[in-house]
C-alpha cells in the first residue's frame, strides 16, 4: 500500500487530537473564572489530578503499575479521619514530585513520537528498527522512573499505616499493577465464600481460616516470582518483544506450580464440606493461569 495513505492519514489524527486538547484546554480554562474563593486554592490540586488520568494513554503503559494513582487507592480504603491525617504530608509530596515526573514523560515521550513518525516518512520499518528501539527504551526508561516513584511512596505509606491498612494497600496495589497475575482465582473465591455460610461448625471454620492463611501465603511466593520475571522482561525488552510472550523458565515454573497448589488447596477446601455446603461455590475451571 502507497506509504502516503498512511501519512495523510497520520496528519489527519495528529491535526484532530491537537483540535480536542485546544478544545478541553479552553473548557477548564472557562471552568477556572467560574471558581468561587474557596474554590480557586483547590484548583493546583485539581489540575495535578486531571493531568495525572491523562499522562499516559493505555497504549503508553508497556510497564505494570504505570497508570497507578496511590491518591485513588488510599481514598477507596476509607482510612479513619487520624490515618488520613496521617499520610496527607506524604500524599501532597507524591502527587508534587509524580506530577513533575509525568510532565517530564510527556515531553520526553512527545519528542519520541515526532521522530518515529519521521523514521516512519519512508515506510520502511524493518530497516529502520535499531533507530525505533532507541526510541522504545527512551520512552520506556522514563516510564520506569514513574514507576519508581509510585513504589517509593507505597513503601512510605505502608510503614505510616498499621497493619491491616498497610496489608490492604499492598492488595490494593498489587491488583492494580499486576492484575493479571494478582486477579482473585477460583481458591480465594471459593475461601471467602465458604467462610461467609452460617452453617460452618466452629471446627470447620477454624479450619478453613487456618487454610485460607496457608494459600495466602504459599500463592503470594509464587504471585511474587511471577512479578519479578514480569518486570524483568518489561525493563528488558525491546520493541518487537511486544509481540511475543517471551515467557522464561522460572515464569513457566511458577506458573505451573502455582496450578499444583490451586488443586490441592480447592481439594482440600472441599473436603470438610457437606455435599449441601457445596452447593454455589465456583467451579474449577480447566485452567486458571
Amino acid at each position: 500500500r502507497d506509504p502516503s495513505v498512511w501519512r495523510e492519514y497520520g496528519e489527519r489524527m495528529a491535526r484532530f487530537e491537537d483540535r480536542r486538547e485546544e478544545l478541553g484546554e479552553q473548557f477548564w480554562a472557562d471552568v477556572k473564572i467560574l471558581l468561587t474563593e474557596e474554590q480557586v486554592p483547590l484548583w493546583e490540586d485539581f489540575e495535578r489530578r486531571r493531568f495525572r488520568g491523562r499522562a499516559i494513554s493505555r497504549q503508553e503503559q508497556v510497564l505494570s503499575g504505570v497508570g497507578v494513582d496511590l491518591v485513588i487507592l488510599t481514598e477507596e480504603m476509607e482510612l479513619q479521619p487520624e490515618q488520613q491525617e496521617l499520610i496527607k504530608p506524604t500524599m501532597t509530596q507524591y502527587e508534587v514530585e509524580l506530577d513533575r515526573k509525568l510532565r517530564a514523560y510527556r515531553r520526553i515521550a512527545d519528542e519520541q513520537a515526532e521522530k518515529a513518525e519521521e523514521l516512519g516518512q519512508n515506510g520502511n520499518w524493518m530497516q529502520n528498527m535499531d533507530e525505533y528501539n532507541e526510541i522504545f527504551t527512551t520512552v520506556r526508561d522514563e516510564l520506569v522512573g514513574v514507576r519508581a516513584i509510585h513504589e517509593k511512596y507505597l513503601k512510605q505509606l505502608t510503614a505510616m499505616l498499621g497493619e491491616e491498612a498497610s496489608a490492604e494497600l499492598m492488595e490494593r496495589f498489587n491488583k492494580a499493577a499486576y492484575p493479571d497475575i494478582y486477579r482473585d482465582s477460583y481458591v480465594d473465591n471459593g475461601l471467602r465464600q465458604v467462610l461467609e455460610l452460617d452453617s460452618l461448625t466452629d471446627e470447620q471454620r477454624e479450619y478453613v481460616t487456618g487454610l485460607k492463611q496457608n494459600w495466602a501465603q504459599e500463592s503470594e511466593r509464587l504471585r511474587q516470582t511471577l512479578v519479578r520475571a514480569q518486570r524483568e522482561r518489561e525493563e528488558n525488552m525491546r520493541l518487537q518483544d511486544m509481540w511475543g510472550g517471551n515467557r522464561n523458565p522460572e515464569t513457566r515454573e511458577a506458573q505451573s506450580e502455582l496450578r499444583e497448589i490451586q488443586l490441592r488447596y480447592y481439594d482440600e477446601l472441599l473436603g470438610v464440606l457437606s455435599e449441601d455446603q457445596k452447593v454455589g461455590l465456583p467451579e474449577r475451571p480447566a485452567t486458571d493461569w
